[in-house]
């Protein structure tokens, strides 16, 4: 727990490096945990402009853990990112799961639009 309290606070510092270090070094049976930690080196990753990595993150995020709070979440990261980095394809079925699977989430009020964004290319 510690590594993880360290992790978020050099995130949140601003220390991006080692943010990332911490969190990849933390390891949890808690599925939330381990969904935010993954998340949040994403988050880290994205902010020093190294997209793909950030975008693997989001992935790894979302596929540790079924719930209602991170996974909508890390699925419209992911989405967003991937939508960026022209992975529409990818972008559009994780968009459209939240849509179909987390209809009660912040994220799922967002991505009508983005759906159609995407179909409309």
């Amino acid at each position: 727990m510690a590594t993880y309290s360290a992790g978020m606070a050099y995130l949140n510092l601003k220390d991006y490096k080692n943010a990332i270090d911490y969190l990849d070094a933390f390891n949890s049976d808690d599925i939330l945990l381990s969904a935010l930690s993954k998340g949040a080196i994403g988050d880290a990753f994205a902010q020093i402009d190294q997209q793909e990595e950030a975008y693997e993150y989001y992935v790894k995020a979302f596929e540790s853990s079924d719930n209602l709070f991170s996974t909508p979440k890390y699925l419209y990261k992911a989405a967003m990112l991937g939508a960026s980095l022209g992975k529409n394809s990818s972008a559009l079925s994780y968009f459209k799961r939240i849509k179909s699977d987390y209809p009660d989430s912040a994220e799922a009020k967002l991505v009508e639009v983005q759906i159609g964004r995407l179909e409309n290319q």
